[in-house]
């Protein structure tokens, strides 16, 4: 009768361990994740890299522009039109020259993140059914340990720390990380890329003002204006007016993109992360209680 009984009692946990080495087995060979596809991840992944391929074309383009108006603020800066005039002219450009640089540099900096950023998803994407096999498999140890010899309290409360990390690893690579860059391309669609795509224009509007033809070289500058003293004075004239739109447009860039490629992904990302680890400390707790609870009561 006690046989039977026992029998009784370790059908559901056959069942169980059955399972997870079938699991382990389908997510080493990368089968298992059909079944995440089918929970929509492939699509969040896809979109993602939608996202960060449009992105970085965006950032591009006015990385662009900004190297654009860089070369031609250098050229007019370091043009001599007369003794005295060149520091005159020099004088004038050089603030907005910094202003453009500084947001020429964001930018860059931007573009190399959405590019390192894309690497890290594809890297996620090679090592995460290994990450999900191996805690599976620590996750089967764990549970074999106390079922069948629960005295061993030092080396079970290892296997489940070790369980435990594994478990937020594989939650970070497979929801955190994608969900924390979903989040920013929302945030961003609502709170900065409007702001940007403005000062984008204003930006655009500066370039044609100084080089209406388009052409950013020292003689088609230059033929607008006559004589040195006219020349200085228009320069001086034309950028000193722009300076303050110019210093607005260049802020609402270096922080959009800022927040845009990093601040919004990092801080939804430890976001993320803080929730997991919490979650799957508390559950953790609850299942340790458990197990010290039925003890106890053995003892």
């Amino acid at each position: 009768m006690s046989h039977l009984f026992s029998q009784k009692r370790w059908a559901p946990k056959g069942i169980v361990i059955l399972l997870l080495i079938i699991a382990i087995g389908l997510s080493a060979t990368k089968q298992l994740e059909i079944s995440t596809q089918a929970a929509g991840l492939n699509t969040l992944s896809t979109s993602n890299q939608e996202y960060l391929d449009s992105a970085l074309k965006r950032t591009l383009q006015t990385f662009a522009l900004l190297s654009a108006v860089k070369v031609g603020l250098a050229i007019i800066e370091g043009t001599e039109v007369g003794v005295g005039f060149g520091i005159e002219i020099g004088d004038v450009v050089q603030a907005a020259y910094d202003y453009v640089d500084l947001a020429w540099r964001v930018v860059l900096t931007s573009a190399a993140i959405l590019i390192g950023t894309r690497f890290l998803l594809q890297a996620a994407g090679l090592v995460d059914h290994w990450l999900l096999s191996v805690t599976l498999f620590f996750i089967l140890l764990a549970l074999f340990m106390r079922w069948t010899n629960s005295r061993r309290h030092t080396i079970h409360r290892i296997l489940q720390d070790i369980t435990l990390v594994s478990v937020i690893l594989t939650l970070t690579l497979y929801l955190v990380l994608p969900l924390s860059i979903m989040g920013g391309r929302l945030l961003s669609s609502k709170i900065t890329r409007p702001s940007i795509e403005e000062a984008e224009q204003g930006v655009s509007r500066f370039k044609a003002d100084i080089f209406p033809d388009g052409n950013e070289n020292q003689s088609g500058f230059w033929s607008r204006f006559g004589n040195p003293q006219a020349q200085v004075k228009a320069i001086a004239k034309t950028i000193s007016q722009k300076t303050t739109e110019l210093s607005l447009w260049i802020l609402k860039i270096i922080a959009g993109y800022l927040f845009d490629t990093l601040i919004f992904p990092l801080l939804l990302f430890l976001i993320g992360i803080w929730l997991t680890k919490s979650a799957t400390k508390y559950l953790y707790s609850l299942n340790r209680e458990s197990f010290l609870f039925q003890n106890m009561n053995r003892g």
